[in-house]
């Protein structure tokens, strides 16, 4: 299976034009979820690849979900209505889509969120490519729970298709966006341009490393996390296993979460936050959680404010059918949550910190329009008293 290019921006004003006809047709998270259901968080459930035989009825946004969604072939003739020729030509130059004859089908997916509209390579498999990672619902998560108190520098880590530097861009004046893998720079530096975002720099590294010395307000991650007992965190893909290396956080499922911790003190401005979505995991032996994010911030975890809002996760299920993975989490992890871990550099007199539930009112976590109903801000923090030392 050949690996498809990466999106390219070949044209601002036709992109704008483009941008501008999807939304108004109705491609929003309030358009897909009225065709493709909702999930339990109330976002559209957009890899329900069966969503024409669960859902009968049509809709007029039935081709576009087809092609920029579910990777079908969809005649040109049902785009018609939808799309201007100059939309399915700019389309075609952007690499978009593929035209053959009467024939359009996408090897991306196009997802919407919060106004934006971000390209991704697609969920279906292939072995050879080092794929930019979609939007799943932790995606949506970091991209909206993250306060919008206006910052200065904001930095991405892990960007991916850079939907959370995008995100930033709308209240920090200067973004910076991080990632490994090249395939992932040329995605968000894609979706910058085509959804008209100028203050964001992406670039390639490892980590921190590009940005040493660097100091920000805001520090975001959806890094790796999965346990994989065969494949490093962090690293390009080997032939035929782009699947675990997409998601691999190495055989602890912490090797880039605790080195995203780590350069906290290092990188994170006075009262400045850090935002993380991921995977908690308990392994049968060793310290418990506080007791690693101290170690993670070298001993200093009274110097921060800690606010972690979790829930119970079966991630035994995640291997079902693969015996030697699974024999492996039930061999060195005693239980999973997930959920969110934000660290801000210490405001109150005694630290907080604070390992449980969010508040149960919340769910769903997101209204019709996909706007979150919860905001990790010094509010939020405010809510949970000073932890004991």
């Amino acid at each position: 299976m050949t690996s498809p290019p990466p999106p390219e921006l070949t044209s601002p004003e036709a992109a704008s034009s483009l941008r501008t006809r999807l939304t108004g047709l109705g491609y929003s998270e309030r358009g897909l979820a009225e065709r493709l259901g909702r999930n339990a968080l109330g976002l559209p459930r957009l890899f329900d690849h069966r969503w024409r035989e669960r859902s009968p009825t049509t809709s007029a946004l039935d081709p576009l979900i087809g092609l920029l969604l579910m990777g079908e072939e969809t005649e040109l003739s049902e785009l018609a209505g939808l799309l201007e020729p100059d939309h399915i030509r700019a389309l075609e130059e952007m690499r978009l889509i593929e035209v053959r004859g009467p024939w359009a089908q996408s090897h991306l997916n196009l997802f919407p969120c919060r106004g934006l509209l971000v390209a991704t390579d697609n969920a279906l498999p292939n072995p050879s490519l080092n794929k930019v990672s979609c939007l799943f619902p932790d995606s949506y998560v970091l991209a909206n729970i993250v306060d919008r108190a206006p910052v200065d520098q904001a930095l991405d880590l892990c960007t991916g298709s850079g939907i959370y530097a995008l995100r930033a861009a709308s209240h920090a004046r200067a973004v910076v966006g991080v990632d490994i893998s090249e395939r992932a720079i040329a995605f968000s530096r894609f979706n910058a341009g085509f959804n008209d975002i100028r203050n964001v720099d992406f670039q390639v590294g490892d980590l921190y490393a590009p940005v040493a010395g660097s100091t920000f307000d805001l520090i975001i991650a959806n890094a790796p996390f999965n346990p994989e007992p065969e494949t490093p965190a962090g690293l390009e893909a080997p032939s035929g296993s782009q699947a675990a290396a997409l998601f691999s956080g190495g055989r602890s499922g912490e090797e880039l979460l605790s080195r995203v911790i780590a350069g906290l003190d290092r990188h994170l401005s006075p009262g400045g936050v850090c935002h993380l979505v991921t995977l908690l995991v308990h392994p049968t032996q060793g310290p418990d959680y506080r007791e690693r994010v101290s170690q993670w911030l070298e001993g200093r975890l009274s110097d921060f404010d800690v606010l972690i809002w979790a829930i119970p996760w079966n991630h035994f299920e995640r291997y079902k059918g693969d015996e030697a993975k699974t024999a492996f989490l039930k061999e060195h992890f005693e239980r999973f949550e997930f959920g969110t871990i934000s660290i801000r550099r210490r405001r109150a007199k005694e630290p907080i910190y604070y390992h449980g539930p969010p508040p149960q009112t919340a769910y769903p976590l997101f209204d019709e329009d996909g706007e979150i109903k919860l905001r990790i801000d010094d509010q939020a923090f405010a809510a949970y008293q000073p932890s004991a030392p």
